[in-house]
C-alpha cells in the first residue's frame, strides 16, 4: 500500500482531526466527527484511495433508524473528511457530492423566561445604567431593538400615571407605547436625571464625543457579554 493509501481507521481520520484543531474547529466538532468517521471505518475495510459511491451509501443505510439531526452531523463529517482528501490528493472525486443530504427543519427561536432574563439583567453594573435601561425597555415593552434605538426624547412623555413613549409603527402612523412597569419608569427617570438629556437620541453613543444612536452591533456584543457572564456562573 503506497503512502497515499493510508488506512482510514489509522493516519487518515488522525490527520484530518488534527488539521481540523489547526484550524481552531471547536473540540466538540472534532469529537463527534471523530467518532462518525471511526463508525464509517469499521465497515469500510479499503484504503483511503479507494473508498467510492457504494461504501458511503452501504454506511449511511445504517443510520435509517436515527434522527435526522444525528444523521445529518455524519453525513457532514464524511463530506469534510472526503473534501479534505481530495485537496490532499488521497481522493480522485468526493463520493457525498452524489448523496442526497438530509434536510433539517429550521430550528425554532425560543424565548428565555422572566426569570432568566431577571438573571442577566442583575449582572447589569449599576452605572452601566443606558444598558439597564434598554434592555429593560426592551423587555418590558417587547419593542424591536432598531425601533428602541431610534428613540428620541420627544417621543416619551412622562406624565404621571399615564408613561408612554410614541413609536413610528407601520405606514407612518404613530402609535402609543404604555410604560406600565414600575422599575421600568423609575429607571427611565433616573436615566434622563442623570444624562441631562433634553432633545435628540434617547440612547447615544458617547465614544468619541460622538452623539449619534448606538449602533446595534454594539449593543449585541454587550447583551452576548452579560449572557456569557451568566453561563460562567452557573
Amino acid at each position: 500500500m503506497s503512502p497515499l493509501e493510508t488506512s482510514l481507521v489509522d493516519k487518515g481520520i488522525d490527520r484530518f482531526l488534527a488539521d481540523l484543531l489547526n484550524a481552531n474547529r471547536s473540540q466538540h466538532t472534532v469529537r463527534n466527527y471523530r467518532i462518525a468517521l471511526t463508525q464509517f471505518a469499521d465497515v469500510t475495510p479499503v484504503s483511503t484511495s479507494e473508498v467510492a459511491l457504494h461504501h458511503v451509501q452501504a454506511f449511511l443505510d445504517t443510520l435509517i433508524s436515527l434522527r435526522p439531526a444525528t444523521r445529518a452531523l455524519k453525513q457532514s463529517a464524511l463530506a469534510s473528511f472526503f473534501d479534505w482528501a481530495l485537496r490532499g490528493s488521497l481522493l480522485d472525486t468526493n463520493p457525498m457530492q452524489a448523496i442526497q443530504r438530509v434536510r433539517l427543519d429550521d430550528p425554532q427561536p425560543r424565548a428565555l423566561k422572566r426569570h432568566q432574563i431577571e438573571q442577566i439583567l442583575s449582572l447589569i453594573p449599576r452605572h452601566q445604567i443606558r444598558h439597564r435601561l434598554l434592555f429593560r425597555l426592551l423587555f418590558e415593552t417587547g419593542l424591536r431593538v432598531g425601533k428602541a434605538l431610534a428613540l428620541v426624547i420627544e417621543d416619551l412623555d412622562l406624565t404621571l400615571d399615564n408613561e408612554h413613549i410614541s413609536v413610528l409603527g407601520k405606514g407612518g402612523r404613530r402609535c402609543l407605547v404604555l410604560l406600565d412597569d414600575p422599575t421600568l419608569v423609575t429607571l427611565l427617570r433616573r436615566y434622563l436625571a442623570q444624562t441631562q438629556y433634553r432633545s435628540g437620541a434617547l440612547f447615544r453613543a458617547t465614544k468619541n464625543g460622538r452623539g449619534g444612536s448606538i449602533r446595534y452591533q454594539s449593543i449585541h456584543e454587550h447583551w452576548m457579554s452579560y449572557i456569557n457572564t451568566l453561563c460562567e456562573l452557573s
